[in-house]
């Protein structure tokens, strides 16, 4: 999308709008955008974008809900040579901004999947928990959690475990 406001719900009639952080996406696309509201009701917008490096780098977008929209906007793993992406983004109680990564390391494709907090008076990524493998490979075999299912509170974190094993070799006839 190119632009983004606030309607009057009574009237549909638009009473402010901005420009979308995703322009800065162009002449590509942003992948996989999600919203989150904040405690201050203000947006949290996270995307990955094609980065220089040729791989992907999570988008964080900051969108200001007070009428005059703008937004600030961050890469916070530019440059660093992986192709990453923001799988799913939480807020817990106290307001920290919790992110579930996906990053291919040595550009194959096996990611390593993370546990990360974002601080929004710096823009970056605070520490990195990793907690699993996933593989795009439907002969492999995977154990993993998944973060989809909240943000960690009171030093817990809720998470569904999926596995998936690889077929086993079978054979069928008649004797």
């Amino acid at each position: 999308f190119k632009r983004w406001g606030k309607l009057d719900g009574a009237t549909g009639n638009l009473l402010w709008s901005g420009s979308s952080p995703a322009l800065t996406c162009q002449p590509m696309r942003c992948s996989n955008p999600k919203t989150v509201a904040l405690p201050d009701d203000d947006l949290l917008q996270v995307s990955s974008r094609v980065a220089s490096t040729g791989g992907t780098e999570p988008m964080v977008a900051l969108l200001h809900t007070d009428g005059s929209g703008t937004y600030e906007l961050w890469f916070p793993n530019s440059g660093v040579g992986t192709r990453s992406r923001i799988h799913s983004v939480e807020v817990d109680s106290q307001g920290e901004i919790w992110m579930h990564m996906n990053e291919w390391v040595d550009g194959g494709r096996i990611p390593l999947r993370w546990l990360t907090k974002f601080d929004l008076e710096t823009g970056t990524l605070t520490g990195r928990q990793a907690f699993g493998i996933s593989t795009n490979n439907p002969l492999g075999s995977v154990d993993s959690p998944s973060l989809d299912l909240g943000p960690p509170e009171n030093s817990r974190l809720i998470a569904g475990t999926y596995s998936r094993n690889a077929p086993s070799a079978q054979v069928e006839g008649v004797g």
